[in-house]
């Protein structure tokens, strides 16, 4: 079964959520390519066959740090930022993105897990 994120809302929920901050572009230059890595995710077996997720919590640092390893954070940085406040940035947008897409996908993911859904 495939899982589809439904990207404009969560873009839209990006730009409420972080529109008035410094970068807000290059945030969501870096939020289309997170996205894509995230469903690509969602879809591959990776996360079925690891039998520590078994909850939404552990599903969600699993595809944070799969983000993190698989997004190169630097190309989307501009030239006159420091890496600490970038990073900064990248965290909070992927955090937050993470966090959405789990909660509205997590029902799912279980299901085709053959996990209890959770409240």
């Amino acid at each position: 079964m495939s899982i589809q994120i439904d990207r404009q809302k969560l873009k839209d929920g990006l730009k409420e959520e972080f529109g008035t901050q410094y970068l807000a572009e290059n945030a969501f230059a870096y939020a289309d390519d997170m996205l894509e890595v995230a469903e690509a995710w969602i879809n591959s077996d990776e996360w079925k066959n690891d039998p520590e997720i078994d909850t939404s919590r552990e599903a969600r640092i699993v595809l944070r740090q799969h983000i993190s390893l698989k997004l190169p954070q630097e190309r989307f940085q501009s030239w006159f930022v420091g890496h600490y406040m970038w990073y900064f940035i990248v965290r909070k947008v992927t955090v937050w993105s993470v966090m959405k897409i789990i909660q509205q996908h997590w029902n799912e993911m279980a299901a085709e897990k053959g996990l209890p859904p959770e409240d």
